[in-house]
Parts: structure tokens; sequence; C-alpha cells
């Protein structure tokens, strides 16, 4: 599918403040930031499973969606998204920073109820099976050698722990590491707004086109100083095309920091870096095909604190196996792409 021919049955996703007991794993919640509300309890991954394929430290949560499927073994289905908060790690059009976990649960399953809570009932977090790592949620093997009651994801969170108060009194540490923690609500894109009449366009790429010309006089595209004027504006044309796509697109909710349309397409950035078919991995699990689920905007930057300055990028486009196959308790690799508006 073009990338400009976008389904008409997509999602967009913002922020919202929110109570924080809906924000817990009873709630099966989608969400930004604090503690991963995991849906399997008991086989979360390992710490070595979530470590940056870069600098070989822990990625922390970023965020999670929960996207049930109409199938029996999908009735529960989340998948979550880790990153690496070293900006060294964040390397234009690569993903090695990013981690990607799909997981799911039939509606009868030995963690929750077969009833869904009420949003306005609340109730506690849904005990886990396992130790959790204190300092990111994250599964936590590893215990305090003093107060055998802490635990941890690996050495390198203890010692953030232990910097940040706990050595000195177990249990008194309190370490900032989380991003900030949003809930993620949905809603359906509206129509586009019928495109302005030619003479609107042509004046709106005229302007569009002494910005970059601008951009250039200022020093701030020096390779293109020595093009000819014609050439110039051919290429911004040809480059800028699809980044204006998006623009336009996202101007009617310039607030959305998630899109999610199974099976559909990206809204992509760049005219650049865009896979084809054959350059997504097949699913490690069954080896079958993987198809676009949602993608993640740059606009949830925004929401990251001083760690949304650290980061970047233009769109994280995540794909699954486009059976949902069985994970039999496990939490199971996908694949994100990330495109960036550099070559």
């Amino acid at each position: 599918m073009d990338e400009a021919a976008l389904p008409d049955d997509v999602d967009l996703g913002f922020v919202e403040e929110s109570e924080d007991y809906l924000l817990t794993n009873t709630y099966f919640p989608s969400k930004v930031g604090g503690r991963p509300a995991w849906l399997d309890l008991e086989h979360l991954p390992h710490p070595d499973d979530l470590k940056c394929a870069t600098c070989k430290m822990p990625c922390i949560f970023l965020c999670q969606m929960y996207a049930a499927l109409d199938e029996p073994e999908t009735f529960h289905r989340t998948i979550f998204v880790f990153v690496c908060k070293n900006p060294a790690c964040c390397k234009p059009n690569r993903n090695e920073n990013f981690i990607v976990f799909r997981n799911q649960l039939p509606r009868s399953n030995k963690f929750y109820s077969f009833e869904a809570p009420h949003e306005d009932e609340p109730k506690a977090e849904t005990p886990y099976l396992c130790t959790l790592c204190v300092v990111c949620g994250c599964r936590g093997p590893y215990q305090c050698p003093k107060c055998k009651s802490t635990f941890y994801c690996g050495p390198a969170h203890q010692r953030m722990d232990w910097k940040g108060g706990h050595r000195e009194k177990c249990g008194a540490g309190k370490v900032s590491l989380l991003l900030p923690e949003y809930e993620i609500v949905l809603e359906t894109e509206k129509p586009p707004t019928p495109p302005p009449n030619p003479a609107d366009e042509e004046k709106q790429e005229e302007q569009q086109m002494a910005e970059y010309k601008k951009m250039v006089d200022e020093g701030k595209a020096g390779e293109f100083k020595d093009v000819p004027e014609a050439e110039l504006l051919k290429f911004a044309n040809e480059e800028d095309e699809t980044f204006s796509h998006f623009k336009k697109t996202i101007s009617q909710e310039p607030d959305q920091v998630l899109r999610y349309c199974r099976n559909g397409s990206p809204l992509w950035i760049s005219s650049t870096n865009i896979p084809t078919s054959d350059a997504i991995p097949v699913c490690s699990l069954c080896n079958g095909e993987r198809v676009f689920e949602f993608q993640i905007m740059p606009q949830i930057l925004n929401y990251l604190g001083e760690d949304g300055m650290a980061l970047d990028w233009g769109v994280l486009a995540v794909y699954t196996c486009e059976n949902s196959c069985e994970v039999d308790s496990q939490y199971v690799r996908e694949y994100l792409h990330k495109q960036d508006v550099v070559k």
C-alpha cells in the first residue's frame, strides 16, 4: 500500500494523566512510562533479553499497547516497547537501542479473573509470581545481600539503587530512572479535511520553498550552497513530498503520540529509509510474516521530560507476527523500524 493511501480505520493515541490504579496490570492498560504492567505475571523476559544491543546496559520501559485480537488465544494481548536512554546509542535510522515484546493470554488464565474489573471500582495490582527489579519494574532475579527483600535485574540497577540511598538504609533508596507515566487513550482518526483550492496550495508550496531557501542561505544546508536554484527547488520538492504529507496528516490532531492500524501502513516522515516487505524479518517463533501494527510518533518525546531531550526519532514503526502465533507463556521479540528525517 502506498504510504499516502492510509486506511480509514486508524486509531490515534493521546496521553492523559490517570489514576495510578488504572495503570496497573489489573486493568490491562495502554500507557507510556513508569513501570511496565506485565501481562503474563510469571514468565517475564530475562534481564539479558532487555539489554541494549549497543552498550549492553538495561533498557527501560517506553510504552505498551493493549491490542487484543478476536481469537481465543489472544483475548488479552499487549505489545511492550523498551528503549536505551543513553544518547550515544540513539543513532539515525538505527534500531539497536529498542526492544519490542509481544505477550498474550486466553480469557481463562491463571493470573486474572474471567470478568474485567470496572474502572470506577479501584482494585489492587494483580500479584506477580516472580520478583521484580525495584528500579525498573522488570524481572529481578538478583537479591540484595543485606536486606534480602529487595530485588534487581542486575548489577547496573543495584548500583543505581545503592547510590540512591539503599546502601545506607535498605528500602530507603529512590532512583529517578523511569519515564513520566501517562495513560494512552485511543480515538478513531477523522476523515481528512477537503484539499485546498489549487491557488492556496500553490501559495503554501511557495512559502515552503522560501523557508527552505532561507535555511540554505543561513548555512543550515551548506552542501546545497553551489547548486543552481532550479535544481535546488526540484530536490526540495522531491525530498519534502513525504514529509509534507506527514505534516498535513497530523495537523488535524497534532498531539497524537501513537497511530494504531494493524495490517495497515505507517505514516512515514521521510521518503528515505522506508523498508521493503522483505526487509522486515519473519517471526522468531513461527517464521511467519510480520505486519505493521502501530507507530510511535515523535510528539511522544514532548512528554518524556529531560529524557525526551536526549532521545530522538522520526517514526518508530512496530511490526508483529501476522498470525500472532501462540506464545506458550513467552514474551516473544517483535520488530521495530526506526525512521528519521536524515539520510
